[in-house]
């Protein structure tokens, strides 16, 4: 005990790292503020999030910008299967964690995602973080696209 009263400042860092630790966990959602978000224990800040239904995600400069939408429709959703049946995988779009936020994707990227088997849903950013978890815990399909920059 003596060792962590003689070294104050590491003592700090280390009742950070096991709160950060215990506070985000494995596969799901943890910390989440504006413009910062935690995943499976790795933050992301300052870019938008794309978690697949595997678990594995992808960072976005900006999903306002058209291009950015583009690309990650052409990584990501061309590259899956037709399934022209009834919707099997939910996708939370997060828009932002204002109130008045109001991120939406383009309808072509909706009725692309709709043909591949996807229902789209939108709700705030917290809201769907939380919801992705409840899901992920209940072993359903689900993927989450939030916006975090305002």
């Amino acid at each position: 005990m003596q060792f962590f009263w003689h070294h104050k400042i590491l003592s700090l860092f280390i009742i950070a790292g096991i709160v950060y630790w215990f506070a985000n966990p494995w596969h799901k959602f943890g910390l989440g503020r504006p413009s910062a978000v935690v995943f499976n224990k790795v933050p992301v800040m300052f870019f938008d999030l794309y978690v697949d239904p595997e678990g594995k995600q992808i960072a976005f400069e900006n999903l306002r910008q058209e291009r950015n939408i583009q690309t990650w429709m052409e990584q990501k959703i061309q590259s899956l299967p037709e399934d022209p049946g009834t919707a099997k995988v939910l996708l939370l779009v997060g828009t932002g964690f204002s109130p008045g936020a109001a991120f939406k994707l383009p309808e072509t990227a909706e009725g692309m995602l709709f043909n591949k088997g996807f229902l789209v849903k939108y709700m705030s950013t917290p809201e769907a973080m939380l919801k992705y978890n409840e899901l992920h815990d209940m072993n359903k399909p689900v993927a989450i696209l939030l916006h975090l920059l305002e």
